[in-house]
């Protein structure tokens, strides 16, 4: 003899795995949004830096070592790309460094979108870069970069050192030293 489900009971079968898809689902919705919120909001524990520096040149001369390939290239020796234009994509340090200029004015103002390529994928901080000249040969560089997280995806802590020693070192020490902009400051 042949014995045939009871009906009540499969679509008691049916309603708990309905419910319990329709639960996972919830569940995968809630993680996915808190995702995107971390993504996309600053973290309380994320850092900033601040730097005001001092060039014996004209404000497009600085302008340019952020934005023109060649003197970029010139100063890190290494390979650097840069697409003018907010929107446009960066790269220094043959890819260690990359981001996105998000607002440009030429010769005052840079703001970007900017990581070192060890951090977190889709981790950016933000660098604003103001220009000023307020006497003739004498240029004010302020940088002050925010959102810089507390661990790159390696797990080390000295992320807020590593930018800041690259900042002085790498870029503002060699921009004085490789085209000669006051290297005695």
């Amino acid at each position: 003899s042949s014995s045939e489900a009871d009906p009540a009971a499969n679509g008691a079968a049916d309603s708990k795995d309905k419910a319990a898809r329709e639960q996972a689902a919830t569940k995968a919705k809630a993680a996915s949004a808190a995702a995107l919120s971390k993504k996309n909001s600053t973290s309380s524990h994320s850092k900033s830096l601040s730097f005001t520096e001092k060039f014996y040149a004209r404000p497009k001369d600085i302008f340019d070592c952020f934005t023109l390939e060649p003197k970029m290239c010139a100063f890190t020796q290494s390979k650097c790309v840069a697409d003018l234009k907010a929107g446009g994509k960066f790269s220094w340090f043959s890819g260690n460094v990359v981001g996105e200029f998000l607002e440009v004015t030429v010769p005052s103002k840079i703001v970007m979108k900017w990581r070192f390529s060890s951090w977190e994928d889709d981790t950016f901080s933000n660098v604003e870069i103001s220009i000023s000249e307020p006497e003739h040969g004498t240029t004010i560089l302020t940088l002050r970069q925010t959102g810089i997280p507390e661990t790159d995806r390696f797990g080390n802590h000295d992320v807020v050192n590593v930018a800041e020693n690259g900042w002085k070192g790498q870029i503002f020490f060699k921009i004085r030293a490789v085209f000669g902009y006051g290297l005695g400051l």
